[in-house]
């Protein structure tokens, strides 16, 4: 399993998306790699579950997407191409030996504001505010931090700090989740990967406020400075 976050900041003009990097193959220990991929600048996938089915569908998708000129591409049909492939993979659920999986992606239509979609194991839908969780960390701790301290106008150096805490409380509190936190930035130029130094940093920011914890519920957004 594994846990991905992911919301819109900056008055809907950013997308951040962030995961951890654990996951377990049936019959093996604990395998770490990375859970966020981009496909140029207009996509970035992330996912909980399991790995095999998160490639068939990437490949799926992005497959379909190449054979349309990029002209083609739109919000619609981006939602379209992702609901057609997981629809097909789900008619596998009654199979016993059928493994669950979540999905982020996002689409960043040039010049234009990125979108989120999620497949939450069921159903395909495009995020509209407030932030999105899949996998094992989607834990009652973890909504209660993001319901006090995100708001959709929180500047993008804000909104990476909060992803990245939110995945390393996900990690403290919640089995299955661990390794390396990455985070990534869509701001309708393309998807940028944050540096580990800059996610460690703002997460270091939040961590010193946590003292002050009960001031932080009731202010927001929390202040990094």
């Amino acid at each position: 399993m594994t846990i991905a976050v992911g919301f819109l900041c900056n008055n809907g003009n950013d997308l951040i998306i962030a995961s951890d990097r654990q996951f377990t193959v049936e019959g093996f220990s604990k395998r770490f790699a990375k859970k966020l991929v981009s496909d140029g600048p207009e996509l970035l996938y992330g996912f909980a579950g399991d790995p095999g089915l998160y490639a068939e569908a990437r490949q799926k998708i992005s497959g379909f997407l190449a054979t349309l000129k990029p002209a083609e591409w739109s919000v619609d049909v981006i939602r379209e191409t992702i609901e057609s492939v997981l629809n097909q993979m789900l008619l596998r659920g009654a199979d016993s030996s059928y493994k669950p999986l979540y999905l982020f992606v996002g689409f960043n239509e040039i010049f234009e504001r990125p979108r989120l979609f999620v497949f939450n194991g069921q159903a395909v839908y495009e995020s509209e505010g407030g932030v999105e969780i899949i996998g094992c960390g989607d834990t009652s701790l973890i909504h209660f931090l993001e319901e006090h301290l995100y708001s959709r106008n929180l500047p993008p150096e804000q909104g990476i700090a909060l992803a990245g805490y939110l995945i390393k409380k996900a990690t403290q509190h919640v089995d299955k989740t661990g390794g390396q936190i990455d985070v990534a930035r869509a701001d309708g130029l393309g998807f940028e990967p944050v540096s580990k130094d800059d996610v460690e940093k703002g997460i270091n920011k939040i961590e010193e406020q946590e003292q002050y914890l009960s001031t932080l519920l009731i202010q927001k957004p929390f202040q990094l400075s």
